[in-house]
């Protein structure tokens, strides 16, 4: 933004790891709670037509806030000097917060001294360092349940830099900060992603040209290295304040707020991680000129729409970062300005924001909490409470097909049926593609379905192929359906093979140690021909999406659902009547994951599954 009050103390990111340096009470402590987050699985979050989505297609609106003070001096989120953190983290929740911004400075993340923290209210932290008590923070965000976001803030944990580069900062640190909390974090169930860089501002360009200035293309280098570290997150990124590129208005931009560029020079990466988050602000915060028109608030629809809107509309996912104000306690206009931006976020279908901040001691905007770090704005709750219950009303067709599995017989063809489980406020085109490493036998004859609001609940036929060949074995291949404004869905298809053939080796899948997030797959194969088996390679298909965590005694190689095992050195040839075991350790969501169309390559097997 254009003027930010520098904050009293500031803001707060972390990491899950390293315990060893703590006093053996806290390490047992802390150790329980960060062996069961690491128990969970890692959460596939993506973004499509605006709407986040959970893995399994479930629709997540965010209740964000922001609670600033890792990316301070104090190397802590603020308000540890008041309360204890387990009391705030419980009013956060009882007021309906579900998302947590989290600013941090890479000085936090190399596990300097930590200051501003009561230890008499807070005894559990006494002794952490910065990366410590962050990896805290964190574990109890994701215990509870709470998605997190980590928001890159301050290079230098004092001033918002104009650029990702300041002073002795540089670029290649800059993105080494960033995928190590992409790695560290990304077993985290309820952690969306990194937010690049807080506010680019002054010198940041966009399309230029200017690969020291142009913030497009430094979000595209950071962002892949951040998915090649955890490709499940989100990639979080903000604006600039020039406006003489691609910007149908010349009215003032905010630092971080001006996404108009994005329309003639997008960025390159992947439409399902990437978000766009505008910061927007009152004038509690800066006196644009716009403020004092006789047309305001009724003039600020169209500026929205040239910084941001516009995008939402074109089908961008927009996620406001920050927004916030003393919402009548400072300049009388601030809480017509946030009235007004709540209804704009309604009216475009953006339902999902962080609102800064959780701090009263933001000089600025003041904070859901008031001086005393514990009594509430009711007034700010109770905008927030409208904007969610109205987020509420709308909802998200799912794509629904009528079998997870479908046998087709080798040389024929077999139907499941699809239909949407809502009304679509228009006609959905659902596209179906084959998983990459499927069996080339089996294919989409089927490769798009159209929905109507009239139609939409009427099953539609999805034809699969198996083609006739001349091996001996059943083949396996994974499906996704997705569309524009539809929650995805993805099923399995095994050909059945109808060559003749002596069945000469046996294959037992064992899923009986399980848990309720995942479980461990003991594999044994067993040569039953009379002749060496040298060389072999197992393929199968998970019923449901599967994270391998550890495997023994095969390779293991993955591509979405189906699943390769080809041996290790000491067992790569079996003889007749041998036998070998191997196995995995998998994590799944929802329905417990089961081996389909288990296959060995140039064998006829038997096949079990317990």
């Amino acid at each position: 933004m254009n003027t930010h009050t520098p904050y009293t103390l500031q803001r707060f990111l972390g990491a899950f790891a390293t315990a060893c340096s703590f006093p053996l009470g806290r390490v047992r402590a802390l150790a329980a709670t960060l062996l069961l987050a690491l128990c969970l699985p890692a959460q596939a979050v993506y973004v499509a037509a605006g709407r986040v989505y959970a893995d399994n297609g479930s629709p997540i609106e965010l209740k964000g806030v922001n609670w600033f003070g890792f990316e301070t001096s104090d190397h802590a989120v603020h308000g540890l000097w008041a309360r204890k953190l387990d009391d705030m983290l419980d009013q956060m929740q009882a007021l309906g917060f579900n998302a947590v911004r989290i600013p941090f400075c890479p000085a936090t993340l190399q596990g300097v001294a930590v200051t501003s923290v009561d230890y008499t209210l807070n005894p559990d932290l006494a002794g952490l360092n910065s990366l410590q008590l962050f990896d805290t923070v964190i574990a109890r965000l994701e215990k509870r349940g709470m998605y997190f976001l980590l928001d890159h803030h301050r290079p230098d944990c004092q001033q918002i830099s104009e650029l990702w580069t300041s002073g002795g900062y540089s670029e290649t640190q800059w993105i080494a900060d960033l995928q190590f909390v992409a790695t560290r974090y990304k077993a985290n169930v309820h952690f969306l992603g990194v937010d690049l860089k807080n506010e680019p501002h002054g010198a940041a360009t966009w399309g230029s040209g200017n690969a020291a200035t142009d913030w497009n293309s430094a979000a595209e280098r950071a962002g892949a290295a951040v998915l090649v570290k955890a490709p499940n997150v989100l990639v979080f990124v903000e604006g600039i304040t020039q406006n003489n590129y691609c910007t149908n208005s010349d009215a003032g931009t905010w630092w971080g707020g001006n996404l108009g560029p994005q329309s003639c020079k997008p960025i390159n990466l992947p439409s399902n991680r990437l978000v766009l988050s505008p910061h927007v602000y009152g004038p509690d915060v800066y006196q644009q000129s716009y403020f004092n028109t006789s047309a305001f608030p009724g003039n600020m629809p169209a500026i929205w729409d040239a910084h941001f809107g516009s995008l939402a509309a074109a089908g961008y996912t927009v996620i406001v970062g920050e927004t916030g104000g003393k919402y009548g306690t400072g300049d009388p206009k601030d809480k017509a300005f946030q009235d007004s931006l709540i209804s704009y976020l309604e009216a475009r279908g953006i339902y999902n924001l962080f609102y800064w901040a959780w701090n009263p001691n933001s000089g600025d905007t003041g904070g859901i909490l008031q001086d005393d770090w514990k009594t509430v704005r009711d007034d700010k709750m109770a905008l927030l409470r409208g904007y969610w219950a109205a987020a509420g009303t709308t909802s998200t067709p799912q794509i629904l097909v009528s079998a997870s599995t479908l046998v087709v017989p080798e040389g024929s063809s077999a139907s499941v049926g699809v239909s949407l489980g809502s009304r679509p406020s228009g006609n959905v085109t659902v596209n179906i593609a084959k998983a990459v490493g499927g069996d080339v036998d089996l294919t989409a004859a089927t490769t798009a379905l159209t929905f109507t609001p009239t139609n939409y609940a009427t099953k539609q036929s999805l034809l699969i192929r198996a083609a006739e060949d001349a091996d001996q074995v059943d083949g396996a291949a994974s499906f996704t359906l997705s569309g524009a404004g539809v929650a995805s869905a993805t099923f399995s298809a095994t050909e059945k093979d109808n060559d003749a053939t002596a069945t000469t080796c046996a294959l037992a899948f064992d899923t009986s140690n399980s848990w309720g997030n995942g479980e461990v797959l003991a594999v044994t194969l067993k040569n039953t021909g009379a002749s060496p088996l040298t060389n072999w390679s197992i393929t199968w298909t998970e019923s449901n999406d599967v994270t391998l965590s550890s495997t023994w005694s095969a390779t293991m190689a993955q591509s979405g659902r189906i699943l390769t095992a080809t041996p290790a050195s000491y067992n790569v040839t079996l003889q007749a009547g041998g036998s070998t075991n191997f196995g995995m350790v998998l994590a799944y969501s929802g329905a417990k994951a089961l081996p389909v169309g288990a296959r060995l390559a140039g064998r006829s097997c038997t096949v079990s599954v317990k």
